[in-house]
């Protein structure tokens, strides 16, 4: 199965402690069309930067047929929740 990679980013304003109550995790949660989990996994919080792109992000590996999956991302024990529609990069 060749492995791609799910890019999930975050503003800088909401990247802080503060936006999981001081926990050092998230749970970063992608689900099909019907709400189904199809990519689940934990990250460390406040995500990290390594420049490319320069937003605060994971790089969450997922299979090819997982990407044409996903219709939605969440980052779980975050507040506000933050969540957004799959868009795939061209």
């Amino acid at each position: 199965m060749d492995r791609v990679e799910l890019l999930v980013t975050v503003s800088d304003e909401l990247n802080v402690p503060d936006t999981v109550d001081g926990a050092s995790t998230v749970e970063m949660v992608c689900a099909d069309d019907s709400g189904a989990s199809v990519v689940q996994a934990r990250h460390s919080w406040p995500l990290q930067r390594d420049g490319d792109p320069p937003a605060p992000h994971v790089h969450q590996p997922a299979s090819a047929q997982e990407l044409q999956t996903i219709d939605e991302c969440e980052l779980r024990g975050t507040q506000p929740l933050l969540s957004g529609k799959m868009g795939l990069a061209r």
